[in-house]
């Protein structure tokens, strides 16, 4: 694989990766500025991913007629319109709109460069895929410190997005489809599959609720600033990272197989979230949580491509179900969570759902 499609995709992430972590930190000043509550915000989540989902689909009926570059540069540009549409927005649903259109730049290239990370290293795939999705949370620690120096301005951060997002598109513009190529097998649905599936809507559903709903818990149940709430939720993001970069090394070094990592990641986040329980604790232990969050998706993208090596078309479909888990979850968790004490509650259990998972995928896959 290149040097240059490897930099599109560390920096592709970079700017996804801020562009998510904004919901959380920005939803006091779109409640401002649209007069609505918290669980409406919320929505933009929904929104976000709803148009990610299909990004995701379109990924696998495409790829083959259209090549990885077109898909690359339509979701840069898509991304790009979103941001602008968000800034541009006189109305509550002309901004959802926008959340849309900016996911489903988002979704196509989240998957393409997955997908391409994933089987275009060889033997350094979980390594480079981490890294990949390393560069996703680096941008996600500075979305939230970014929101923070523009506090009550819902609109500046993601024109600074899409400023940023021109930066992208000589670097995809110049990929050569011809080396990104991977394996186009037919897919078959099996009940293995379902639970990857299964295990990716979970956890996608609960790491997204847990960096929305993280500033509302500790803003208005432990009484912190925005700012400082937006500054903790920048380091949620800090812990996911840092633990996808201390991982590609390990897993070189000690030969850590998927499955080992997977559950690990995910018992400590229940960890983590459950420790949310104890205010003095509360904003550390969401650091924690995010660390143990941090390997889960792009190792288990590894692990499902080793145990179902089918195609572009099974990553489709298994990204398209975490999808649907950030689309599904942080609405209900935030209408669950009217009283924003219950938060911890409400992320230990999808915590404890996602730990019970990872363990029944491991007995059924073995790589």
């Amino acid at each position: 694989m290149s040097r240059g499609a490897t930099a599109a995709g560390f920096i592709a992430f970079f700017l996804i990766g801020a562009v998510q972590a904004f919901y959380g930190p920005t939803q006091f000043a779109f409640q401002t500025r649209f007069q609505i509550d918290a669980a409406t915000v919320s929505l933009m989540v929904s929104c976000h991913f709803l148009g990610s989902l299909t990004g995701i689909l379109m990924v696998s009926s495409l790829e083959q007629r259209l090549g990885w570059r077109t898909l690359l540069v339509a979701g840069t540009l898509l991304l790009m319109l979103g941001c602008v549409g968000i800034v541009l927005a006189p109305i509550w649903l002309l901004v959802l709109l926008a959340t849309f259109v900016l996911g489903l730049g988002f979704g196509l290239l989240d998957l393409s460069f997955n997908t391409i990370f994933s089987s275009g290293f060889g033997d350094q795939s979980v390594a480079m895929t981490n890294i990949l999705n390393a560069s996703f949370g680096v941008g996600a620690i500075a979305g939230p410190f970014i929101v923070s120096f523009f506090t009550n301005n819902s609109s500046t951060p993601f024109l600074l997005m899409a400023v940023l997002t021109i930066v992208l598109l000589p670097f995809v513009i110049q990929i050569k489809a011809a080396k990104l190529e991977v394996a186009t097998a037919k897919l078959q649905f099996s009940g293995l599959l379902g639970l990857f599936m299964l295990m990716f809507f979970v956890y996608v559903g609960v790491e997204v609720s847990a960096a929305n709903l993280e500033p509302r818990h500790l803003k208005e149940a432990l009484g912190f600033s925005p700012e400082s709430a937006a500054q903790w939720n920048g380091l949620y993001w800090a812990g996911l990272t840092a633990a996808r970069i201390i991982i590609a090394p390990l897993t070189v070094r000690f030969r850590l197989q998927p499955p080992q990592i997977v559950i690990g990641g995910a018992l400590v986040a229940v960890m983590g979230l459950a420790l949310t329980f104890f205010a003095p604790l509360a904003p550390y232990a969401y650091i924690v949580a995010g660390f143990g969050f941090g390997p889960i998706f792009p190792t288990g993208f590894v692990w499902l491509t080793q145990a179902i090596p089918s195609s572009v078309a099974a990553a489709s479909i298994v990204v398209a179900a975490a999808n649907l888990g950030a689309v599904v979850f942080p609405p209900i968790a935030s209408r669950i969570a009217v009283d924003a004490a219950w938060i911890p509650l409400v992320l230990l259990v999808l915590g404890v759902g996602l730990l019970l998972l990872t363990v029944l995928l491991m007995r059924r896959a073995r790589v």
